[in-house]
């Protein structure tokens, strides 16, 4: 069964946060190649000024876990203070099941590193339910 295209109502620009540059490319080489444009930040602080200056810009915000300075939860939860139906989808290859079940306890999104573009597809359509 394919996996639908996200629909348009959420095609704007993704902010993409995470501290491997190349990382950061490929997510936004698959984002493109799904319709979205993309802003790279390669640190949470990064994020956060970005953020302050153009939130309204975002449709979701698609950020790795691990990082250094500051992590991803802390960054999704900084963000969904400011903007609390800001669809967050967060990025790791390292958290285990108690990690995964904070994460959806918070309303975010997981998605496991390696990833295939169904897989993403299909995570960027789990984002446009709304967050209670």
């Amino acid at each position: 069964m394919p996996i639908p295209e996200p629909s348009v109502s959420l095609r704007k620009q993704v902010l993409v946060v995470d501290d491997d540059a190349t990382l950061c490319e490929i997510v936004s080489r698959l984002l493109a190649h799904l319709g979205y444009e993309t802003r790279c930040e390669q640190s949470a602080v990064g994020a956060l000024d970005l953020w302050a200056k153009d939130a309204d810009a975002f449709s979701f915000v698609f950020t790795d876990v691990i990082m250094p300075e500051m992590d991803g939860l802390s960054l999704a939860r900084l963000i969904r203070k400011k903007t609390p139906k800001m669809p967050i989808l967060l990025l790791s290859g390292q958290l285990n099941e108690d990690s995964r079940w904070i994460v959806s306890e918070e309303g975010f999104y997981f998605l496991q590193k390696p990833f295939t573009l169904d897989e993403l597809k299909r995570a960027i359509s789990m984002l446009e339910t709304p967050v209670a």
